[in-house]
């Protein structure tokens, strides 16, 4: 695999690490990159699943769905902060 491999892994463990700060912070912006990240995996284990025949991969289905319905369900959590009222 070589250098690219590695390269690869690098990219998407910064990736994982700025959504995890994002989530940790409640920012908007890491909730999105959460929402994109698991999207993408979801999308890559449907298609090793279903067209490379990788039934291994079926697993990750219901987990990456479970989050991001989480992530959906608790969304208002990540919005933008809004001053508090002074009345």
């Amino acid at each position: 695999m070589g250098l690219w491999a590695v390269l690869l892994m690098s990219m998407v463990c910064v990736a994982c690490a700025a959504a995890a700060l994002g989530l940790w912070h409640r920012q908007h912006w890491g909730y999105w990159t959460a929402i994109s990240i698991l999207g993408i995996n979801l999308l890559g284990d449907t298609f090793n699943a279903f067209f490379l025949r990788e039934w291994r991969t079926l697993i990750g289905l219901p987990i990456a769905t479970l989050m991001i319905a989480y992530l959906f369900r608790n969304r208002m959590a990540f919005g933008p902060k809004k001053p508090p009222c002074l009345t």
